[in-house]
């Protein structure tokens, strides 16, 4: 690139044919804004899962409850489990909702990695200061392990570090519930389940005058 813009480099970069770390070092220096992330790890059937069906048919439900329901970004709740606790036992949620007559619109199965508000942008952080915590109540008693009972107020003073204004709106929004976009996800994102593209073939009789796709063994009228 800096030979097509005809730019005055290092000697070494020619013979590397390479910028270099120091290149790297002096550009983060020069744009803050970016950061070096450990890539996280995503499991197969998240890959696979995370396709541009599975995620259209979502929006295509959440679109269909925001109207129906008229609901706002202060009637919308997100609903999720980190594994702090030792413990959990699954409340009664279904029925709870019917009573208080609480629409629920569950996410698409393994693509909360990329649908899932909490997961987005609150369960990182609070992990990572729940970590810290720990940590720093370790080295204030050398020797002594962290029972059930130092949960309770470790993991309070990670939620509160963790569960910001900041944080809570901004998963809603990369997610794309709220403001609700559904194109809020790239082609990019989708690559991983690129690998399960299959061709699909028109029938020669297509069901009541409509043309009919057929996947293997699946049939989807359009």
């Amino acid at each position: 690139m800096a030979q097509q813009n005809q730019l005055q480099v290092p000697q070494l970069w020619h013979d590397d044919k390479e910028a270099g770390k120091e290149w790297l070092y002096h550009f983060m220096q020069r744009n803050t804004e970016f950061s070096l992330r450990i890539p996280e790890a995503t499991s197969l059937a998240c890959a696979l899962a995370f396709n541009r069906p599975n995620i259209a048919v979502f929006f295509k439900l959440l679109n269909e409850t925001v109207r129906k329901t008229k609901a706002t970004a202060f009637s919308i709740f997100n609903l999720d489990e980190s594994g702090c606790t030792t413990v959990q036992r699954v409340p009664k949620a279904l029925e709870f909702a019917r009573k208080k007559y609480i629409h629920i619109l569950t996410l698409p199965r393994h693509t909360s990695h990329k649908t899932q508000p909490l997961d987005r942008t609150v369960f990182g952080s609070l992990k990572t200061y729940f970590n810290a915590a720990a940590n720093a109540l370790m080295l204030q008693h050398p020797g002594k392990n962290i029972t059930i009972y130092n949960m309770a107020a470790l993991i309070n003073e990670a939620r509160m570090k963790a569960s910001t204004p900041h944080n809570i709106t901004s998963g809603s929004q990369v997610s794309g519930i709220w403001p609700m976009n559904k194109f809020v996800f790239e082609e990019n994102d989708y690559l991983p389940a690129s690998v399960t593209d299959r061709p699909v073939s028109v029938s020669e009789q297509p069901a009541n005058g409509q043309p009919v796709c057929e996947h293997d063994n699946e049939v989807v009228d359009q």
